[in-house]
């Protein structure tokens, strides 16, 4: 997930703080600015990674990067077996 979830934050935080998005960077003040990012980036990235790491193996980003390199790659997440304890 590090490739989606860099390209993701940098969507977000241009959309947000860039001045061809909201431009809210300077005008909301520094700790709002921070308070803005951690709140988006650990609210909303961290849970939908988990969430989204649960059902496959890698990230979107991820999948298409090893479906150009190499011309084949597997989204979903293989079974695991039950191994008695």
């Amino acid at each position: 997930m590090p490739l989606t979830n860099y390209l993701l934050q940098t969507a977000i935080a241009t959309t947000l703080f860039y001045g061809w998005g909201f431009g809210l960077w300077g005008r909301i003040g520094l700790l709002a600015d921070l308070l803005l990012s951690l709140i988006i980036f650990f609210g909303v990235q961290v849970p939908l990674s988990r969430w989204w790491l649960k059902r496959f193996e890698m990230g979107p980003m991820e999948w298409v990067w090893r479906k150009l390199t190499y011309g084949e790659a597997t989204m979903r997440r293989a079974p695991t077996a039950h191994v008695p304890a």
